[in-house]
């Protein structure tokens, strides 16, 4: 963690493919025939945000990717106010998780 454009986490996708989030230079992927494309806010892809902090794939081949850091509420615990989710056909959409801890 910490300096600009570090490599907080990765995940594998369905075929050998892998997602990297970054701190701040945006939401790699390293494809299976060995090209890599980044990701970033504005340039057309729909991704949410250009730093990640955790990402996960499920069995369908969704990415869930939590882009904003965690919030500490009043009583002090802290929680995921929302994650994101790439379906497998690139369009990515917002699950708020309404304080999860």
């Amino acid at each position: 963690t910490g300096s600009s454009g570090s490599t907080l986490e990765g995940d594998a996708a369905p075929g050998g493919e892998v997602f990297f989030g970054t701190y701040s230079t945006g939401l790699s992927h390293l494809r299976a025939d060995g090209t890599w494309h980044t990701y970033r806010t504005g340039d057309g892809s729909g991704v949410p945000a250009d730093s990640f902090t955790g990402l996960d794939m499920d069995p369908r081949g969704r990415l869930w990717a939590q882009s904003g850091d965690y919030v500490r509420d009043e009583s002090g615990l802290y929680y995921v106010p929302r994650v994101d989710i790439r379906d497998a056909d690139g369009r990515w959409s917002s699950v708020d998780l309404g304080g999860l801890v």
